[in-house]
């Protein structure tokens, strides 16, 4: 039944996972990437970030290793002094499997000193209070994620994304223009840009609305609806058309 059947991936990476196929194989079934839309406030927040608070960084996600709580946690740990005073830590999310996971990052927190620096909240279905409480949005998953659905929340509510260079994410976050890419699970990199974030406001105050032109353009609903429309289109218009007995056949004999 699905042998003729076109396959759309949600980003290049997820595509490559599957071995890359052709765009059009050698039987005419063909391959789309279509990024998944995903929902977002009606405009970006204002940017208030100027140096001179503290940076205000967050973290959404399942509390487990691949997410890299731990990460972003040793990068804010390992900044000196007078620069860890000058960045506050919001980790929100659940392990929803078991509480104890989520109370061993409390305690670390607490053994890496960094009490009064980094909060840890439980999951909220509507995280909208989070966006406005960030300055930016740390994503940094230690193993490949399919696209990364918070990087692209983030870009929407104009909040820059630092995301670690890997799967998906990278196709997500423009380096250098919406966000920052490092290393995954390298926390000494991850620290060194937490420290030119926070000194150097002035180098990324264009981000957030560059975030939000990318999301409109790439990621919002309307775009994967429009595109996910033109492919049935197209794979309507290139499939024969058939009488209803040889449709009732096919299902009949298929598996």
């Amino acid at each position: 039944r699905w042998s003729r059947a076109d396959l759309i991936f949600n980003s290049r990476a997820t595509r490559a996972t599957f071995g890359d196929p052709p765009a059009v194989d050698a039987r005419g079934r063909r391959t789309h990437v279509v990024y998944n839309g995903v929902a977002g406030p009606l405009a970006a927040l204002p940017v208030t970030y100027d140096g001179s608070r503290p940076l205000r960084v967050l973290l959404l996600g399942r509390v487990n290793r691949i997410k890299g709580q731990e990460v972003l946690l040793e990068a804010v740990a390992s900044l000196p002094a007078g620069l860890r005073n000058r960045v506050e830590v919001r980790l929100v999310g659940g392990a929803f499997e078991s509480v104890e996971r989520e109370q061993a990052l409390a305690e670390l927190v607490g053994h890496m000193g960094l009490t009064g620096h980094v909060e840890v909240l439980p999951f909220v279905s509507d995280p909208t209070d989070h966006y406005r409480w960030a300055d930016i949005v740390a994503v940094p998953s230690r193993r490949p994620e399919s696209l990364g659905r918070v990087a692209i929340e983030a870009m929407g509510w104009g909040r820059p994304p630092l995301v670690s260079a890997i799967g998906g994410l990278v196709e997500v976050v423009a380096d250098g223009q919406t966000g920052w890419h490092v290393p995954p699970g390298d926390a000494k990199a991850l620290a060194g840009k937490l420290s030119e974030i926070i000194q150097r406001p002035e180098l990324w105050r264009g981000f957030a609305a560059a975030g939000r032109a990318r999301y409109e353009t790439l990621f919002s609903e309307h775009i994967a609806a429009a595109a996910i429309v033109a492919i049935v289109a197209d794979k309507l218009k290139a499939t024969p058309r058939r009488g209803r007995a040889g449709v009732a056949r096919e299902a009949e004999t298929s598996p």
